[in-house]
């Protein structure tokens, strides 16, 4: 049975989750990174999407000791995960602006230390600030019924960002700027951050004084030590796999998210760049259907089935997806000619945003029952540490996604820079997008079907763990 003391105001939660938006702006800015590294400053393609994925494995082993401080760690009436928020937010935009308006005016010999060097400060603001989304989950609420409700609000938010961003840069920016120049750059910077720091203030707002309780009545978290960290991932069986999964299927999604991606698909394979805003827009209806029917779903079927569901369903779409593109003449949409291929995939294209949004955006508040459970089976509660393991192996595994799409591409023949909006069309570079947009989304799928399938935490354990921590 539900406790109602244990629930929380729908407002805080639909708050909080604009956590997760403040850091999904600036990152959507900085996917595009490879273009200013490239492009204006001047460095080699594949050279930048290597430094790139070693970053990111930086900013995965920057996740235990971020989590491990913050359980430690007491900011009395400023809460737990507060203030990380707030300095997380603060690093990583100043990060972020002196990498956009200095890199390229160093000397040749040090642009890429000096570029990598900022991109490592941006990695630990973004660290401080992503690790709250999932470690605070458990002192938001403590109702299974409740949890979901997060995924509902983080998906309609995502669904803005990006969305909104790839309309703003496919049909404002880029055209404005004539191609992705340093002033596209300049502007592109300015504009997240100072919509990324209203998101943040919010997000605060929304966790005022629900990490406060967590901080002063927790005393278990004191006793942890750094070889918990093993422990935990050889014992909670469920957190394991529920990392994996995330890690894979984020993966997936940073593929076809990013912005070589986005070109390859939109501006050179349907041959009109800013046709991505547009099928953008008409993603949005279904994105909304599949969120609020997910999340209805999640609440009475419990959030496992779900994943499982839509895994399958997407299987199903993707394959389908990749036939098209690989059979139909997509150029045509280009023309404005929608033949039966054009709409099919159009109409595809809008469900599989929808489906992978809300999958994706539903891990996060299974971290959550990792939480509870991990407190179920040791009697130690340790958000900050739980946060940050997930975040790690997330990380750990997603990081590869500039190097698959950097390499996808450099098979393809451009070793040297990113594919322009109107370059040719060779078969090689119509299997790169095939891959990078739906075939390695497809194997995330199976991945994720296969070890869902045995998560331990369904509906009937997440009431008994419930029931035996209320006691």
């Amino acid at each position: 049975m539900e406790n109602n003391q244990q629930e929380t105001k729908v407002w805080k939660i639909a708050l909080f989750a604009l956590n997760n938006a403040s850091t999904n702006i600036i990152h959507c800015m900085m996917a595009y990174i490879t273009y200013y590294a490239s492009g204006v400053a001047g460095i080699l393609l594949l050279t930048i999407s290597y430094a790139l994925t070693y970053m990111r494995v930086f900013d995965a082993i920057t996740d235990p000791a971020i989590g491990y401080l913050m359980d430690k760690l007491n900011f009395g009436k400023w809460g737990k995960f507060r203030p990380w928020m707030l300095a997380g937010h603060i690093i990583m935009s100043g990060a972020v602006l002196i990498l956009y308006n200095t890199a390229h005016n160093i000397s040749e010999s040090y642009r890429l230390w000096y570029l990598v060097g900022w991109y490592a400060i941006y990695i630990v603001g973004y660290t401080c600030q992503t690790t709250c989304t999932r470690a605070a989950q458990a002192c938001l609420t403590k109702s299974e019924k409740q949890r979901p409700l997060f995924s509902l609000f983080d998906s309609l938010y995502s669904i803005f960002v990006f969305g909104g961003t790839s309309i703003f840069v496919s049909n404002v920016l880029q055209p404005k700027h004539g191609g992705f120049t340093l002033e596209f750059f300049q502007e592109f910077a300015i504009i997240a951050i100072g919509i990324a720091t209203i998101c943040t203030i919010l997000a605060i707002i929304g966790l005022w004084g629900q990490d406060v309780a967590i901080e002063t009545e927790d005393k278990a978290v004191e006793k942890t030590k750094l070889q918990d960290y093993i422990l935990v991932l050889k014992n909670n069986s469920a957190l394991r796999k529920l990392v994996m999964c995330a890690g894979i299927d984020k993966l997936a999604a940073q593929c076809v998210n990013n912005s070589i991606t986005g070109v390859v698909l939109f501006g050179i394979i349907v041959g009109d760049y800013s046709f991505y805003g547009k099928m953008t827009v008409m993603a949005v209806p279904p994105m909304i259907c599949i969120a609020a029917i997910g999340t209805k779903a999640s609440q009475k079927l419990g959030m496992r089935k779900v994943i499982i569901t839509m895994n399958s369903l997407g299987l199903v779409v993707l394959t389908t997806l990749a036939c098209l593109t690989y059979f139909g003449n997509l150029g045509n949409i280009g023309l404005g000619q929608w033949d039966i291929f054009g709409m099919a995939f159009i109409v595809l294209f809008a469900l599989t945003r929808g489906l992978q949004m809300f999958g994706t955006t539903l891990f996060t508040p299974m971290v959550a029952d990792c939480i509870d459970y991990e407190e179920y089976l040791s009697g130690k509660q340790m958000p900050g540490m739980i946060g940050s393991l997930y975040s790690f192996v997330d990380k750990l595994v997603s990081s590869l996604a500039a190097t698959v799409v950097g390499t996808a591409v450099a098979m393809a023949g451009f070793r040297e820079a990113a594919p322009e909006v109107g370059a040719t069309l060779t078969p090689e570079l119509l299997y790169a997008g095939i891959f990078c947009a739906f075939g390695f989304q497809i194997l995330s799928a199976c991945f994720v079907i296969y070890n869902m399938v045995t998560y331990p935490l369904t509906s009937e354990k997440m009431q008994e763990v419930q029931l035996k921590l209320n006691k």
